[in-house]
């Protein structure tokens, strides 16, 4: 009830009435301001998805103490719980309870203290028997698994949802035993999966698909990227927008523009979720003739491309109103990027377009920030990290361009994916610099070529601080904040059996403040949780069978660091 509504009701009683309503009023007034004003909730202490606590994708334990740039020196190794496969999600963590996916088609859930069982569930059994659940697509027959997930799951009250790999498809289980609640694919496509976690809001589940389509030597592509709404008490999809013009399924056409990862932020007042798109597979004939003539534009991308036609958000940001599904606007930031990943192996092949985009596509959703230039006014911008090695931010109500910059090189896996980090004024992304490319270390003049982690001014996108991988490594796992500690990871090197390290830096300088080794190659991120932080163990996404590396030198566990006095 407004107060004018109040003060007119209370205006018709008798003055005892009155009073007595009135100090009603204050009481509950006096309650509502304590409640309000208590502290952070259970979820705000908690890491409940892919982005940590909220809806904005900031991945910072923003409510976390304990952990400091002096006290995480002395980390230590507090369990490692052994899964069987590779797990390349970011554990999520509520309640005391860790919960993660393995490339062995298991969910997990542990106790955060001491690693200990709590459930396990076989994702084929639990999905046995669920029509259009079969497990037989691209995923199953590649990683040999027949119902797996590599994303993060994500928490809300007592259902844990989670999306699948094969097919595309998103199930929720009962929290607290794993039992399955309800189901719903989403893409029935052979390739489709789903690698990006979901965001919660208003009793409603957003998320999106992705492929693994292109990595066909021939008859490729008719997949093409969807982004949904679901319900979340039953799975119903309320909506769905596509990425492309509809092919109908026919090749030849729009195919890709896939949502991969991370989880899509949520801005409450403009009521619009931003979400950020992969490469295409293929274009209308008419479009790769325009390519042919306007080759992909990676030197200045800011630069409007001619190829791009209305609807195909390729490498886009797109914002979308969340209560109709209806794009509010799209800003293109690679051009028309055709690439197909089996042209790398076979450039003759089939299905590989005339002139190859430079796969400089977005892996990672957008972070929402409020930000102030000195002697500006303040400006609400969504922060989006590219393959590229470029960071933008963009205008949350327009797409304008607010501010770019060049972090470091790029490359087909990165640049920056899966995860950049915010602690509100400072933004930091990894560069993982597959392709060894030169590395300027900036300010610095020092060059690598190495993975490293960058550090930029928010308002501005001044870059602070560079510093490289310790180790000669790439730097895959996505970025996470806590409490002045920036964590990343060094992917280490199948081949050489060099495992990889979990790096915690100082988020001010950039100095490297403590390391230590994991039992196998890192790809996902760190959550972190009073004080204590969960990392999973594998790269089953890049290597072996995607890259014909060995097979015999799998991550297979979840490890979890503490301080001493824990």
């Amino acid at each position: 009830m407004r107060l004018q509504d109040f003060e007119a009701a209370v205006s018709s009683l008798s003055t005892m009435n009155r009073f007595a309503l009135w100090r009603t009023f204050l009481l509950v007034c006096l309650v509502a301001a304590v409640t309000a004003t208590k502290g952070p909730s259970q979820q705000d202490r908690d890491w409940p998805s892919h982005g940590g606590p909220g809806i904005i994708n900031w991945r910072n334990a923003f409510r976390e103490r304990k952990i400091d740039p002096d006290s995480v020196q002395s980390y230590d190794l507090k369990w490692e719980f052994i899964t069987g496969g590779d797990v390349t999600a970011t554990p999520s963590v509520s309640r005391g309870l860790v919960y993660f996916p393995s490339w062995n088609g298991k969910l997990f859930a542990v106790r955060a203290r001491t690693g200990k069982l709590v459930w396990e569930q076989n994702l084929t059994q639990l999905t046995a028997g669920i029509p259009d659940i079969e497990g037989k697509n691209f995923v199953t027959k590649l990683f040999g698994y027949p119902i797996l997930s590599r994303s993060t799951p994500v928490i809300v009250g007592n259902l844990l949802i989670v999306g699948l790999s094969s097919p595309g498809a998103v199930i929720a289980v009962k929290r607290s035993t794993g039992h399955h609640v309800w189901s719903t694919v989403l893409d029935s496509h052979p390739y489709a999966l789903i690698t990006m976690s979901g965001t919660v809001f208003e009793g409603a589940y957003y998320i999106g698909t992705s492929s693994l389509e292109e990595v066909r030597q021939e008859g490729c592509c008719t997949f093409q990227g969807r982004f949904f709404k679901l319900d979340l008490a039953t799975g119903k999809i309320l909506w769905s927008v596509r990425m492309q013009p509809d092919n109908g399924g026919k090749p030849g056409l729009y195919s890709g523009n896939a949502i991969w990862a991370s989880g899509p932020p949520i801005d409450t007042t403009r009521r619009l979720v931003y979400i950020a798109t992969g490469n295409s597979y293929s274009a209308p004939p008419d479009v790769e003739e325009c390519r042919t003539q306007n080759p992909a534009n990676v030197t200045n991308p800011t630069l409007e491309d001619p190829c791009v036609a209305e609807g195909d958000y390729v490498t886009s940001i797109v914002a979308i109103n969340i209560d109709t599904g209806k794009v509010s606007w799209a800003r293109n930031l690679g051009g028309s990027d055709v690439f197909v990943l089996a042209c790398l192996a076979n450039p003759t092949g089939g299905n590989c377009p005339e002139s190859p985009g430079p796969d400089y596509d977005f892996g990672e959703s957008p972070m929402l920030l409020t930000i102030k230039p000195k002697g500006g006014e303040s400006r609400d911008v969504a922060i989006v990290g590219q393959k590229s090695g470029f960071v933008w931010a963009l205008d949350r109500s327009t797409g304008d361009l607010v501010w770019v910059t060049a972090a470091g090189p790029g490359g087909v896996l990165g640049g920056s994916s899966w995860g950049m980090a915010t602690d509100g004024k400072r933004v930091f992304t990894h560069i993982i610099n597959n392709e060894r490319a030169e590395f300027k270390l900036l300010p610095s003049t020092e060059v690598v070529r190495r993975g490293g982690w960058v550090a930029m001014d928010a308002a501005t996108g001044q870059i602070l601080w560079s510093t490289a991988n310790p180790d000669n490594f790439t730097t895959n796992p996505p970025m996470s904040h806590a409490n002045g500690v920036l964590f990343g990871g060094s992917n280490g090197n199948i081949e050489t059996l060099n495992p990889g390290k979990v790096v915690a830096l100082d988020a001010k300088t950039g100095k490297v403040l403590w390391t230590h080794p994991t039992p196998g190659p890192l790809a996902g991120g760190v959550s972190v949780v009073k004080g204590m932080a969960f990392v999973g163990v594998g790269t089953n996404v890049v290597f072996p069978r995607l890259t014909g590396a060995g097979t015999s030198y799998y991550g297979k566990s979840v490890l979890a660091f503490s301080l001493p006095s824990h």
